[in-house]
């Protein structure tokens, strides 16, 4: 199964095709903020917590060699993500964990105005769609999510790269590219590597239009849930 499946759980819903023609990230930057005690926090509840720099996130998450089973669902469990406290949710074909938690990208931090600018959370989810015993196939990191929507000129670092955070980071990563069959758009994917730990493949989504873009992570630590047929997006 590839990782389009994550639309069952709602995932991607406002990361598909936003506009009929595409433009680069750095067309349409807007000023960015960084990490400051001064600025509010969406929601109010997150302020004073850690901000993970994402690849320290990602890092978070990598599991011991010896492990063969998926995300375990307390990986960190008691750490400055502010989980569901209703912990893991089962359907008929899978579960899921959500959470949200404050993110710097490089010390930069995505942002939406409200009365004023606030510091936006990210959202964080577990999922599988297989046995739940055997842990969460997929991680998935966005900024903002339901009615707090990061998209538009309300809002700022929506659409974001993992790249520098991973280099000054101790982990070691080789980056390619891998096609969405539900988009047939080609994402940034990194093979991320650490001593003593098992492999993460990081897919890097990238979506946008006229009105704005959004980055969207999924990481996978089982290589053969990756999508590999690269054919829809040959056009």
């Amino acid at each position: 199964m590839a990782y389009r499946h994550l639309m069952k759980f709602g995932l991607v819903a406002g990361s598909v095709c936003l506009s009929f023609f595409f433009l680069p990230p750095s067309v349409i930057a807007k000023e960015s903020y960084v990490l400051d005690d001064n600025l509010s926090v969406i929601p109010y509840f997150l302020e004073g917590d850690e901000s993970y720099e994402v690849a320290d996130l990602l890092s978070s998450f990598m599991q011991p060699e010896s492990s063969s089973n998926g995300f375990p669902w307390d990986t960190m469990a008691n750490s400055s993500i502010s989980w569901d406290p209703n912990g893991v949710h089962y359907e008929d074909s899978g579960a899921f964990r959500k959470g949200v938690l404050r993110v710097n990208v490089m010390d930069g931090v995505s942002t939406l105005l409200k009365s004023k600018v606030a510091e936006l959370f990210w959202t964080i989810q577990l999922s599988t769609e297989e046995n739940p015993n055997f842990g969460a196939n997929w991680l998935y990191l966005k900024p903002g999510g339901g009615e707090f929507s990061c998209f538009g000129p309300d809002s700022t670092m929506c659409s974001f790269d993992i790249e520098n955070s991973l280099k000054n980071s101790p982990l070691s990563y080789e980056k390619g590219e891998i096609c969405n069959p539900s988009s047939q758009m080609m994402h940034d994917f990194f093979h991320i590597r650490k001593d003593g730990y098992r492999d993460l493949y990081v897919i890097q989504e990238w979506n946008g239009g006229s009105g704005g873009a959004t980055t969207t992570l999924y990481a996978t630590m089982a290589e053969s849930m990756l999508p590999t047929n690269k054919e829809p997006c040959r056009y």
